[in-house]
């Protein structure tokens, strides 16, 4: 059950519902226009930022389940 109180938790996760869509579009945008230099650097950019997000994301998961000791 996530607390009410986890407010960086709801923070993060505001940002990959934002981040996600944009990802996949630029991804699509990648295959369709056969990789043009723009899209491809805005992609990596996006994952940059993306991927510690989720770790992010995970690590306060795994302390919300975990009880304290």
């Amino acid at each position: 059950c996530l607390r009410s109180a986890d407010v960086p938790l709801r923070q993060l996760g505001l940002a990959l519902l934002g981040l996600l869509p944009i990802q996949l579009l630029l991804g699509i945008g990648n295959v369709v226009f056969t990789l043009p230099l723009k899209v491809a650097i805005a992609h990596n950019g996006v994952a940059a930022v993306l991927s510690p997000t989720l770790v992010s994301v995970h690590y306060r998961l795994l302390l919300l389940r975990s009880p304290p000791s």
